[in-house]
């Protein structure tokens, strides 16, 4: 997964209706609603300063109905207003592109419809240029506006609630809870309190590199980014790099990537890159590196590789899921030549830090190559949760035992809809666990009526829900209480219940720093 009253609703079902027959609760979608009224505008409370978000794609082509041009809009709305869900009945149905229709009607016709939010809740027109130029939108008989985070909807449901820009809700009980790293609109890497407070340039890049995810160190001393940069040679444009507090460069590793802390902060697990891939991930190598004497450890065989490994709680393991692959080469003399990249048995391998030993904890091999990835162990290192894509097993978050190499339990996803759906990719990390071992933490994107953060308890099922139509890059505090997320261009809070939630900055990619 993972935001002005931006209410989340915890332990909230919410009514999805498809098509034209919903947009604002269980009226139809032809009847010609009460406008509410709208409240007087709020003064904006003062904050700290903060990089204004951009975009790089195009706004969706509306699904218009033939007719007549429409008036000019007269409404009150504009672009950066706080709005409130008002008069459905139900909920308000939030949409992939201005209108009713489905982008795909032919496939699936509810395909339009991201998330339901009931009543009352409140969020933030957008304000991104190749929005706020175009909005509002008309189509099918209403004019349209894009929340920030959450789609597309109709405005005869919407009443002003105010005006301001983040941090939205106030959240000033959390500002002694550490730092919050991220990456600001400027690609940059910025740090705030976790109130939204603070704001201020921690590691600016250097020429064309780009940073992807980043990662505090387990007693919140130092920061890991992974590091990209154009290059020929994959090891040259492969990178991670370890910062200090004050953003000040400790130490670098070239050709690594998708490297991740040891539970005591003494090592890192990563994939030791040698040739760029074809689609998607690296031809590496998963590897350990001692960060006391810079000594590098395979603990995997070369292969093609999406993700890096994961580590066990107590940091004597790792998992990654090693598959075979083969690919051609050119070599010197022009000639091109097939080469075969075997696992030795595919799957998901559990392997120690000294990759001395091994196992095969779940096989994965022909159709099912594919089926299962992102690995993440519980706190108890009883549980390896992984994203399942298979229709005969799991197509949603697989609870596998370490001891028996069982699927023990498949928290399924909402039907994927006509835009996406968990994929691989930031849109379908590993899942996040709480301390407790019990409760797991996920995010669903780009599906069909019910996107958003997931937090659901392993044991009794029970489940809050926080609605956002792109929700990634979960970071959790370390007692598991509050989480962040990204979304929409902006970093978004709550707690692990699902309420509290809050809009902080613009950026994305959080990363919540452990309290000494």
């Amino acid at each position: 997964m993972l935001r002005a009253v931006f209410l989340a609703v915890p332990l909230l079902t919410l009514v999805v209706t498809g098509g034209v027959a919903l947009d604002g609760g269980s009226r139809a979608a032809s009847e010609e609603p009460t406008p509410a009224p709208s409240l007087s505008p709020a003064p904006s409370p003062e904050q700290s300063p903060a990089p204004a978000p951009t975009a790089d794609y195009e706004l969706p082509l509306p699904s218009e109905s033939p007719g007549p041009t429409p008036a000019p809009h007269a409404g009150p709305l504009k672009a950066g207003d706080w709005v409130q869900v008002t008069g459905a009945e139900t909920c308000l149905n939030v949409r992939t592109q201005p209108g009713v229709a489905s982008p795909y009607p032919d496939v699936d016709p509810s395909a339009s419809i991201l998330n339901c939010l009931p009543d009352g809740f409140v969020g933030r027109i957008s304000t991104e240029a190749w929005m706020k130029e175009s909005m509002p939108v008309q189509a099918d008989g209403h004019w349209w506006w894009s929340l920030v985070g959450q789609g597309w909807v109709a405005e005869d449901w919407l009443a002003f609630h105010h005006e301001g820009d983040a941090p939205y809700p106030q959240r000033p009980e959390l500002a002694g809870l550490g730092l919050i790293a991220y990456i600001g609109p400027d690609g940059n890497i910025w740090v705030m309190n976790a109130d939204g407070g603070g704001q201020r340039l921690l590691h600016p890049r250097s020429g064309e590199e780009n940073f992807g995810e980043i990662a505090w160190s387990p007693d919140g001393t130092g920061l890991l980014i992974t590091v990209s940069r154009p290059a020929a040679d994959p090891v040259a444009a492969s990178l991670m790099r370890l910062v200090n507090t004050t953003g000040v460069t400790q130490a670098e590793y070239p050709g690594l990537t998708a490297a991740s802390w040891s539970p005591d902060g003494t090592r890192l697990g990563g994939l030791a890159v040698t040739a760029f891939a074809e689609f998607t991930g690296y031809y590496a190598a998963p590897t350990v590196i001692d960060l006391a004497t810079g000594a590098r450890t395979s603990i995997g065989p070369g292969g093609l590789y999406s993700e890096g490994p994961a580590w066990s709680p107590d940091g004597s393991e790792l998992a990654f899921i090693c598959r075979s692959s083969q690919f051609q080469q050119q070599m010197p003399d022009g000639t091109v030549s097939d080469v075969r990249l075997d696992c030795g048995g595919d799957g998901l391998r559990i392997v120690s830090a000294d990759g001395t030993r091994w196992r095969v904890a779940l096989a994965l091999g022909g159709d099912s190559a594919w089926s299962f990835f992102s690995p993440s162990w519980s706190p108890d290192g009883r549980t390896i949760a992984l994203s399942g894509n298979s229709a005969d097993v799991c197509v949603g978050k697989a609870l596998l035992s370490v001891a028996t190499g069982t699927i023990t339990a498949c928290f399924e996803y909402p039907a994927a809809g006509g835009v996406g759906g968990g994929c691989g990719g930031p849109v379908d990390p590993a899942a996040d666990w709480i301390p407790d071992s019990g409760t797991l933490v996920y995010h669903w994107t780009m599906g069909a009526g019910r996107n958003g953060v997931y937090i659901v308890s392993v044991t009794t099922e029970a489940e809050a829900f926080i609605a956002m139509s792109q929700a990634m890059f979960i970071s959790l505090t370390a007692d598991g209480r509050h989480l962040g997320f990204g979304s929409g261009g902006y970093i978004w809070v709550a707690d692990i219940d699902g309420s509290g939630l809050a809009m902080l900055a613009a950026g994305n990619m959080p990363a919540w720093q452990p309290l000494p």
